[in-house]
């Protein structure tokens, strides 16, 4: 006999009759007794009334209890957490066969001192959930501390360039020392610089520079800060780069060793009245850069002049060019000063 307790029955104790009758016989019967539970599931947590101090971690352990011949997985969550607060369950859910997790209420410095109700719920699949009210109060840090922010917090950079950030420090439980501010996560191309935040201060300028070299990327950096008698404090902030488009002048040398070809300058020696071929000009193009360079030949000695090209078209990496030097012979200068000295002297 097979007994099906349907989802409208009353929960309880239920009596009936089981009659068994044959012809030419007296019927028998025999009364069973049926309880009809209902599954469910209850949630206890002690206290119920957490404290939580800024800055730091609460654990609280959860109870649940099943009823009902219900056996599966309870999960558990809170409802209505002040704003910076965190809850997480350790295990996050609770398997059939267990009955406990432990909840963590962690309250960061940002968080402000606050009271509030918030709930505890526990639910099941197929279950009405259950849940209970808590008391959470977050209270002011008693420990000397930082909270550090920049702003901006992303900064987009360019090759060879610098760029600042403000720095600024919010101090707690009485704490006035200076504080040094440092970068971890910094590329081999980018550097940064900080003056420490005097006592009693609270802000600072954080410059970032990126090399010439730098090849572009993200960057997520980590900006801390360090006092004497206070935990170190940090945030984050994210630098974007990218590689300028550049170029660089250079003679090419051949003849001289693979790495020493490419020549920043170089010395020339030329006769009067006279003309002379020097190394090719190189134009290095860097970052995909394909524009026309112009050139100008600046601060030339009166009397020089070279067939330097004014324009360099675009792609074009190097260039050859004839410096050509003419001098005024030394007997026409000595002839013309002394003629002007006589005109001089008869007046």
């Amino acid at each position: 006999m097979t007994i099906s307790a349907l989802s409208g029955i009353a929960a309880g104790s239920h009596t009936f009759t089981i009659r068994a009758s044959g012809q030419g016989v007296e019927s028998r019967t025999t009364p069973v007794n049926v309880m009809v539970t209902v599954p469910s599931i209850t949630v206890v947590m002690a206290p119920t009334s957490p404290t939580v101090m800024q800055g730091s971690t609460l654990e609280v352990p959860v109870t649940i209890t099943r009823d009902g011949g219900f056996t599966g997985i309870v999960g558990v969550s809170v409802l209505g957490l002040p704003a910076g607060v965190t809850a997480a369950f350790s295990p996050a859910s609770i398997e059939a066969g267990a009955t406990t997790t432990t909840l963590t209420l962690s309250a960061p410095l940002s968080v402000q001192p606050t009271a509030k109700t918030v709930t505890l719920r526990a639910s099941a699949q197929g279950l009405a959930d259950q849940t209970i009210p808590l008391q959470l109060t977050v209270t002011p840090t008693t420990a000397p501390a930082v909270l550090v922010s920049v702003n901006p917090a992303f900064l987009m950079m360019d090759g060879g360039s610098s760029m600042e950030t403000q720095v600024t420090l919010q101090r707690f439980a009485g704490f006035d020392g200076a504080v040094n501010v440092t970068v971890d996560g910094l590329p081999a191309n980018i550097s940064a610089s900080a003056d420490p935040v005097a006592a009693g201060a609270n802000t600072t300028t954080l410059r970032l520079t990126a090399g010439e070299q730098e090849p572009g990327g993200t960057y997520s950096l980590s900006v801390k800060a360090n006092g004497t008698g206070i935990q170190q404090a940090s945030t984050g902030m994210t630098v974007q780069t990218r590689l300028m488009p550049r170029f660089v002048l250079a003679f090419q040398d051949d003849a001289a060793p693979p790495a020493e070809q490419l020549k920043l300058s170089i010395p020339i020696t030329i006769a009067r009245g006279t003309s002379a071929n020097i190394l090719p000009l190189r134009i290095l193009r860097t970052s995909q850069y394909n524009l026309p360079v112009a050139l100008t030949l600046v601060d030339a000695p009166a009397g020089v002049t070279s067939n330097l090209p004014t324009t360099i078209p675009s792609a074009t990496t190097s260039q050859e060019f004839i410096i050509n030097i003419s001098v005024v012979p030394m007997w026409c200068r000595w002839s013309t000063y002394s003629r002007s000295a006589a005109r001089r002297q008869r007046r």
